[in-house]
């Protein structure tokens, strides 16, 4: 095991030129913990040799940042204020937390998980919230040229109207895509990649997402475990476990799994 403190490296040119990679998942979870390292070295050793983790408010993004410390060459970072979160705050803390994000974010290689999330669950009232902070941080990517990581819940066509106000030009990635085949649609013709996870491996099958997974170019896909929610089998759900997604959409796309790996590598070289 690493130990704490030591940085892990490995040589580039010895890398598996077809790797898997976890688009997005949540290493600096205050759940995860203490079991980051291990994680990390787990997925390693099942090949998974890029992580992007997602950042949902001010405290992950510390976490990131020492993660990525440790694992220069694996762990990819995103830092953003999630619509989540935004419920969670005032006007003026979201504020606050803005212009920590506008001095963080030389720190991270994209930008969310933002996004907005209009789920019936949610508080209709701040969906209007929402859509400010989501516009904000449109507007911070925008004028750092860095990719957004997007959190679309129930929301895909305002999301997109909200881009197009924003003459948003940045690259695009809709994480853990739970929209169908017309949703699918429009974000590709906008450019934007469409991040699949374990929930086209669970039971009952999700045919609306498995009908627009199979509906993506594969110039424009990407997988990920969005661990360690979405556990799609008993037990924690980690980044090792992105492989089984890798397997699950090649049986559903009838496709190689090698095929796969090569797109995504492709494709996660266009948001890092």
């Amino acid at each position: 095991m690493l130990a704490i403190g030591s940085v892990f490296s490995y040589d580039s040119s010895m890398m598996d030129p077809a790797y898997f990679i976890d688009a997005h998942c949540h290493l600096s979870d205050p759940r995860v913990g203490s079991l980051a390292n291990p994680q990390v070295e787990r997925a390693l050793s099942a090949g998974v040799l890029k992580l992007m983790l997602g950042g949902l408010h001010e405290e992950e993004w510390g976490a990131q940042s020492r993660l990525r410390a440790r694992y220069p060459d694996v762990i990819h970072t995103s830092y953003g204020i999630h619509p989540w979160w935004v419920e969670k705050f005032d006007l003026t803390e979201l504020d606050r937390m803005m212009s920590v994000l506008r001095q963080e974010i030389t720190h991270a290689d994209a930008i969310g998980e933002t996004g907005l999330d209009f789920h019936s669950k949610r508080d209709q009232s701040r969906f209007q919230d929402q859509e400010q902070f989501f516009r904000q941080q449109i507007r911070l990517a925008e004028v750092t040229r860095k990719p957004l990581v997007l959190h679309i819940v129930s929301a895909h066509e305002r999301a997109l109207a909200i881009l197009k106000e924003e003459g948003s030009t940045v690259q695009t990635m809709v994480h853990s895509f739970s929209g169908g085949v017309n949703e699918a649609k429009r974000w590709i013709e906008r450019g934007a990649f469409l991040s699949f996870s374990g929930a086209i491996l669970k039971e009952p099958k999700r045919n609306k997402v498995i009908e627009a997974l199979r509906s993506v170019p594969l110039d424009h896909i990407l997988f990920e475990t969005d661990s360690p929610d979405q556990a799609w089998r008993a037990g924690v759900n980690e980044p090792s476990l992105v492989v089984e997604v890798y397997a699950g959409a090649a049986e559903l796309l009838q496709v190689s799994i090698a095929e796969l790996k090569e797109k995504v590598i492709a494709n996660f070289s266009k948001i890092r």
